[in-house]
């Protein structure tokens, strides 16, 4: 295998596969599939390259490439967002950033919007230095944060994060955090929106979907179904109908909250 540990920075899901030696595979959403082969100019040691991959294809890859002889003869598995792998923590202590006062891995000249893809292999490797935390005395993230779900720099408290209560909390949300929520129907991205790391990223294309959410009305009396058949593929789908449900109720009140 030629290739170890990258990063996959994407807007929308994408499925990364190891193919061959020197081979990287990139499934875009619709299907599509491409190769990107590692370039001649790309010399044993460690070093890093753009496989270059059609527009139709909505990512930015940056790999690391291992020494081919070190890697030669050995087992990989690739996993991007897929395995019950601690990946922001490898990533971190790989060298390819530093986790924030926010918890996610911050990137130099990516921020934190993208996936970390991983190859778990059996091949010996040299060890990347991890980089210096960056952040610095900045509290943006803390300070915005909707519901004060941080109790301190590099700790958040789950249970008040909107992300969390939206996607993945099943059953009643505190009511004390209802009105904090405000118009977050699925995830939140408030503590990455006003990172300083994220406002000059380069912007990836965005894929438009086939047919536009339905309104929060339309999620509360949603048929399982319906719900299956319209979000089926999507990552809407996680938080389920129930939850979808309860989180456009909540919406909705603090609609009827704001008017009053």
């Amino acid at each position: 295998m030629a290739t170890a540990p990258f990063v996959v920075a994407v807007p929308v899901q994408v499925k990364v596969t190891v193919l061959a030696p020197g081979r990287l595979c990139v499934a875009g959403v619709g299907g599509e599939t491409v190769a990107a082969a590692v370039p001649d100019s790309v010399s044993d040691g460690t070093s890093e390259f753009t496989p270059m991959v059609p527009e139709s294809v909505t990512a930015r890859v940056m790999v690391k490439v291992s020494p081919r002889s070190a890697a030669a003869g050995a087992e990989s598995r690739a996993s991007l967002d897929t395995s019950a792998v601690l990946e922001r923590d490898l990533a971190a202590a790989a060298g390819l950033g530093w986790i924030g006062k926010n918890t996610n891995l911050l990137a130099p000249g990516l921020g934190s919007y993208f996936f970390i893809g991983l190859v778990l292999t059996t091949a010996a490797l040299p060890a990347d230095e991890p980089q210096p935390d960056r952040c610095g005395t900045c509290r943006a993230c803390l300070d915005a944060c909707p519901t004060a779900a941080f109790d301190a720099p590099h700790e958040l408290d789950a249970r008040r994060c909107i992300a969390y209560l939206t996607i993945e909390h099943r059953g009643a949300i505190a009511p004390e955090l209802h009105a904090p929520i405000g118009e977050w129907l699925f995830g939140c991205d408030v503590c990455q929106e006003v990172c300083p790391w994220n406002r000059h990223v380069p912007p990836a294309r965005a894929l438009v979907p086939a047919a536009p959410p339905p309104p929060a009305e339309t999620l509360l009396t949603l048929p399982e179904a319906e719900f299956r058949e319209r979000f089926r593929g999507s990552p809407l789908k996680r938080a389920r109908r129930e939850g979808l449900a309860r989180n456009a109720a909540i919406v909705l009140a603090n609609r009827r909250r704001a008017a009053s």
